[in-house]
């Protein structure tokens, strides 16, 4: 029993310790990269307690004197931050782990830094460049940030950090998840540290980490996370590069090469075409909950198509098709088929060469001249009115009056006693129209106003007269005043009872 447990030291290890055993064979000539995806694979599955037991499994391969079993470790750990997640960030971020890490590593730094020394730099500087500075949980990562800070105060040197490379091996679109996928992954994060504050025990961490319990009993919903608009957030920036790739397409020359490996055009390229297997797929499994999302979907999956296969066609050296595609896709180019306005051309009288109403010719009559199209007067100050009614103006013998004698129709309401003056024909005409009603219009004195001299309204297909008004003179009623009598005020006795 004895020589079979010998023979197989991984039976009394734990599944996660023994594919560490695996990976970190030190036969192994170059890493194992099937176990490793099977051992991130695990890690995501069982949860719980896992991250912690592999990270700290492979800090007893680091610190191995055997090179290449420290290489082989730093490999896997390396795999696991980049497919595990927070559970493996929050880990490597703890002063334990990374207390470890450097332990090896002599108060001043050699002359020569060896392979070892020079991965474990090169991955500290790494994750402070990128975990500590776009992960949404960065600010339980200080620790990282603190252990760069003093290797470089102890005179440690780090390589410069390619940032290319970095964005080249990330998933562009790591971050666009659902509103459910969101909210699962945001408790699986917030159940890793309830665990690690709980472990810890301190009475600092017992603190936050009954917070975080009522966070994940939903105790206060006030301070509940909006999940979807997140997700509107990432399909903006979808978006935005399916209309960057647009606009590169569009500013590109004909006949340039695009599309190669690496390039601009490549990389955005990238980014759309994997991201529109996610909105496929929501799109799918829509069930119209959520209001405009199905719209919003819709709408960035077009985009992303048409962006993909123009992309494509111009990769492959088609421009013309590229070309007919813009020309497909233009939102504007039936845009004045989708209204008719010749559809009711019967009703509404002649039309013009464009379409619209047309204007009365220059042999119209005299009574259609003063008309528009639409039946409105073109001068509300000249058109006439039925001439022969009694009690009406006769508004139509003002278009031949200078423009010195119009009325100033505000002057009717002055009170000054008018001075005596010989009334012309127009003005006898005038106070005829009145000389039966007895109100003694003709005895009203009317007090000339200066206008406003720069209004000048311009109203399509209205004349309003812009001439300074004149007073109106005054006119005596027929058979109601002698020469010689005091005209009277009509409106003394109204401001006799007002004083």
């Amino acid at each position: 029993m004895l020589a079979q447990a010998s023979a197989r030291p991984w039976a009394s290890l734990s599944p996660v310790q023994a594919l560490v055993e695996q990976a970190c064979d030190p036969t192994l000539p170059e890493p194992n990269h099937a176990v490793n995806i099977e051992l991130a694979e695990l890690i995501n599955q069982k949860k719980a307690n896992s991250a912690r037991e592999a990270t700290h499994a492979l800090l007893a391969h680091i610190n191995s004197r055997n090179p290449n079993q420290s290489l082989l470790a730093l490999n896997v750990l390396d795999h696991l931050v980049k497919n595990c997640g927070y559970a493996i960030h929050l880990q490597i971020s703890t002063k334990e782990f990374l207390n470890e890490l450097v332990r090896r590593f002599p108060e001043r730094p050699p002359m020569v830094t060896g392979r070892v020394m020079g991965r474990i730099l090169e991955l500290i500087h790494e994750w402070k460049n990128t975990l500590c500075v776009h992960s949404k949980y960065k600010e339980d990562l200080v620790h990282i940030r603190d252990m760069h800070r003093l290797l470089s105060y102890k005179g440690y040197r780090f390589k410069a950090f390619d940032a290319a490379r970095a964005m080249a091996s990330a998933n562009p679109n790591e971050n666009l998840k659902s509103p459910e996928e969101l909210e699962e992954e945001d408790r699986a994060a917030k159940s890793a540290k309830l665990q690690e504050l709980i472990r810890r025990g301190t009475p600092r961490d017992l603190a936050a980490a009954q917070e975080l319990m009522k966070a994940l009993a939903g105790a206060e919903p006030e301070k509940a996370v909006d999940y979807a608009s997140q997700t509107l957030n990432e399909l903006d920036k979808v978006q935005s590069k399916a209309i960057l790739l647009n606009d590169m397409l569009n500013n590109a020359r004909e006949g340039e090469r695009i599309g190669l490996e690496g390039d601009a055009y490549d990389q955005v390229a990238a980014a759309c075409r994997g991201a529109r297997p996610k909105i496929q797929r929501w799109i799918e499994q829509d069930s119209g909950e959520r209001e405009g999302m199905m719209d919003r979907l819709l709408l960035c999956n077009d985009l992303i198509n048409n962006a993909l296969e123009r992309f494509e066609a111009c990769k492959a050296g088609d421009w013309g098709k590229a070309q007919a595609l813009v020309e497909s896709a233009n939102p504007n180019k039936k845009a004045a088929d989708l209204i008719s306005f010749d559809a009711f051309a019967d009703d509404e009288g002649p039309l013009s060469g464009n379409g619209g109403l047309a204007l009365p010719e220059a042999g119209a009559s005299s009574s259609a001249s003063a008309m528009t199209a639409s039946g409105l007067p073109v001068d509300l100050f000249s058109t006439p009115s039925p001439a022969n009614s009694p009690g009406f103006f006769n508004m139509s013998s003002s278009a031949s009056v200078p423009p010195a004698q119009r009325q100033n129709p505000m002057a009717f309401f002055q009170n000054t006693p008018p001075p005596q003056a010989t009334p012309s024909p127009q003005q006898q005409q005038f106070g005829g129209a009145f000389g039966g009603m007895g109100m003694g219009v003709g005895s009203l004195s009317p007090q000339p106003r200066t206008p406003t001299q720069g209004f000048q309204p311009q109203v399509q297909g209205f004349g309003v007269p812009t001439t300074p008004s004149q007073p109106l003179q005054p006119n005596r009623g027929s058979g109601q005043q002698t020469a010689g009598q005091q005209p009277k005020d009509a409106f003394a006795d109204l401001v006799d009872l007002m004083g």
